[in-house]
C-alpha cells in the first residue's frame, strides 16, 4: 500500500525513488526507535514515557501536515499529465 501511495504522490520523474524512500525511511525509523532511544536512555536524557510521547506528537503533526498540504490528483489532472 505504501508503494502505491508513493507512486501517486511522487512526481512522474521521481517514481524510481519510491523504493529508495521506503528503504531509507525504514532504516531511519529503526535507528531512531532502537539505537536512538537506548543512547538517550543511557545518558538519562529521556525515559520510555517521554520518548513515546515525543514521537507520538511528531507523528500527529506529520500526519496533519500531510493531510493539509498534500492532495491526491483528480482524474482530470492525471489524464492531463499523461
Amino acid at each position: 500500500a505504501l508503494d502505491g501511495w508513493a507512486v501517486t504522490m511522487l512526481a512522474r520523474r521521481n517514481i524510481g525513488y519510491a523504493s529508495t524512500c521506503n528503504a531509507v525511511g525504514q532504516t531511519f525509523g529503526f535507528f531512531i526507535a532502537f539505537t536512538g532511544y537506548l543512547g538517550m536512555q543511557m545518558y538519562d536524557l529521556c525515559d520510555l514515557e517521554t520518548f513515546m510521547y515525543a514521537w507520538g506528537v511528531i507523528f500527529v503533526v506529520t500526519t496533519v501536515a500531510v493531510a493539509v498540504f498534500k492532495h491526491e490528483k483528480t482524474e482530470e489532472e492525471i489524464r492531463a499529465a499523461a
